[in-house]
């Protein structure tokens, strides 16, 4: 634990003090290593001081750090950053970034924003299969079985097809509401 951190300290200040490290990939490379360490806030904080420093984040960056939000417990900041991202031109994989950030707000118990985030999607004809279990899930965590309930009645009736995954957030929500 202290030699990750006396490497982050090291790589923050031959950034800081030599102009040539930066580059995305030195921070693409850093942040996925500090995620894979399990360190999300710091490379939560690595993303930050990179947007201070007016380094563009790539593709791959946005998603990690998405995710690390996301870890984090703050999924309305991953949600912001998605959204920063699309307006940016960057193509993140977006239905990826959508199941994080709606399965987090269900982890937060968060069920509201993750059915208001659902409801923009069904605005804009963007539900997939993936989409409905995480909010099926995400009603599951807040113990909501009617809410999953009615999803998953919405699937079988209009599609896409229940999956295993839906059927374990049903069971879930069962268990969850007692």
């Amino acid at each position: 634990e202290q030699s990750i951190t006396a490497f982050e300290e090291y790589c923050k200040m031959q950034m800081l003090k030599y102009g040539s490290f930066r580059e995305s990939n030195l921070y693409e490379y850093l942040i996925t290593c500090l995620e894979e360490a399990g360190l999300s806030p710091e490379a939560c904080q690595v993303f930050s001081d990179m947007q201070l420093m007016g380094i563009k984040a790539s593709r791959k960056i946005y998603e990690s750090v998405i995710s690390a939000y996301c870890k984090l417990g703050f999924p309305e900041t991953a949600h912001m950053l998605m959204d920063d991202a699309l307006e940016s031109g960057i193509s993140l994989n977006i239905l990826s970034s959508r199941v994080i950030i709606i399965e987090a707000y269900g982890k937060m118990k968060l069920w509201q924003k993750a059915e208001s985030f659902v409801k923009g999607l069904r605005q804009a004809s963007g539900i997939d299969r993936r989409i409905w279990n995480a909010l099926i899930h995400a009603y599951a965590e807040s113990g909501l079985y009617e809410q999953a309930r009615a999803v998953f009645d919405n699937m079988i009736k209009t599609g896409p097809v229940p999956t295993v995954d839906s059927i374990n957030g049903m069971m879930t929500a069962l268990i969850v509401d007692g």
